[in-house]
């Protein structure tokens, strides 16, 4: 999806051959996501703001999910298993969670700079339940409360 405006009740994906979702420069609010294998991130957006009520993720190949270039995410409770870094949030973006349970991911989070015209990310969470290790780097913030 690029450039557009709108609200979906519910996204289910299966087998995805790259990224499952990814959404670009839009305006968008989505009741539901709920993705089964993906071969690289299950959910990839940038460049808009975006507002997710529930996230159901299995098996990504790399990121649950990605939020890049200037966005805003915010979701009331993401479960996300099985994928190399849960949650990523870089250059310039921020990505509030109320609720977070991830399991069987290598990193719990990132927040990051990784484009070097943006800058580092702000990622914050209310509630987060996962045991793993995490990347921030010096530009960026995490917050939990």
């Amino acid at each position: 999806i690029v450039d557009s405006k709108g609200s979906l009740k519910n996204i289910d994906i299966k087998n995805a051959y790259s990224d499952a979702v990814d959404i670009d420069f839009s305006e968008i609010n989505i009741a539901k996501i709920d993705v089964n294998k993906a071969g690289n991130d299950c959910l990839d957006v940038s460049g808009g703001n975006y507002k997710i009520k529930k996230v159901m993720m299995v098996n990504c190949g790399d990121k649950g999910i990605s939020v890049g270039e200037k966005s805003t995410l915010s979701s009331n409770d993401t479960n996300i298993s099985f994928a190399k870094i849960a949650i990523s949030s870089k250059d310039f973006s921020k990505t509030n969670i109320n609720k977070a349970n991830y399991k069987n991911v290598e990193y719990c989070y990132e927040a990051k700079q990784k484009k070097i015209e943006f800058g580092g990310a702000l990622l914050k969470f209310d509630s987060l339940l996962c045991n793993e290790k995490y990347i921030v780097d010096e530009n960026s913030r995490v917050e939990i409360k």
